[in-house]
């Protein structure tokens, strides 16, 4: 099973797992998201009153973003948070000493302290295709804002061209009971990358959790940038 298809399982399983009659799966593009130093970013997309940045904790040179997500979802009416996508643009410099964008920090807060989350990384970057998923957990779980020097020393993960790094709850962190806030940071100037949520939302018509499953890669739909 590749990382694409190990992904939707997830998302699947979390959807039928834990959703009430209805729900549907969304797929919501926040934008594009690149660290021009000084603690800020440049952001392109429709989101940015729930979208900020200053330096990471300790440190005066690092920039660390914060995107809200209980407002963004809360804000288009949706109900729960099931996972999150960081995809590199293609637009960055590629090669041994810069493979991309560097993923320096990933963490949500005001997320059930509990919730079990997998990790998936589908892209060009032979050390983490390569990875047991237990080892592409830890090494996120280490991330601190800080520059990475190389894969092996656990600080960063190298997304590579169209990489792709996904977090999914098994539990989806359904609003009003949590209020999660991601922290990302690419420690690297000038190096972009997109973020996407993936969310719950009650579907038209009342079909149910199982219709909803046997449709889920149809019925999966995405929200634009506004």
């Amino acid at each position: 099973m590749n990382a694409a298809c190990a992904i939707a399982t997830l998302a699947a399983i979390s959807l039928t797992t834990h959703a009430t009659a209805g729900d549907e799966l969304v797929s919501v593009d926040l934008g594009w998201f690149m660290n021009v130093g000084g603690g800020d970013i440049y952001y392109d997309g429709g989101f940015a009153q729930w979208i900020s940045s200053g330096f990471g904790p300790g440190s005066t040179t690092h920039t660390v973003t914060r995107i809200d997500v209980d407002g963004i979802l809360s804000s288009l009416g949706y109900a729960a948070l099931v996972g999150i996508t960081i995809t590199d643009t293609g637009v960055n410099a590629y090669g041994t000493l810069s493979p991309g964008a560097d993923i320096d920090l990933l963490k949500l807060t005001g997320v059930d302290p509990d919730a079990v989350m997998t990790y998936a990384y589908d892209g060009p970057n032979v050390i983490h295709r390569d990875e047991p998923l237990w080892a592409l957990e830890w090494r996120t779980a280490e991330l601190d804002s800080f520059s990475g020097a190389q894969e092996w020393d656990w600080t960063h993960v190298s997304l590579g061209r169209y990489g792709m790094l996904t977090t999914t709850f098994l539990q989806p962190q359904r609003l009003g009971q949590y209020d999660p806030i991601l922290l990302l940071s690419e420690a690297g100037m000038i190096e972009s990358f997109r973020v996407s949520l993936e969310a719950i939302v009650p579907a038209p018509g009342g079909l149910s959790v199982l219709a909803a499953v046997a449709l889920w890669p149809r019925r999966r739909r995405r929200v634009p940038r506004r």
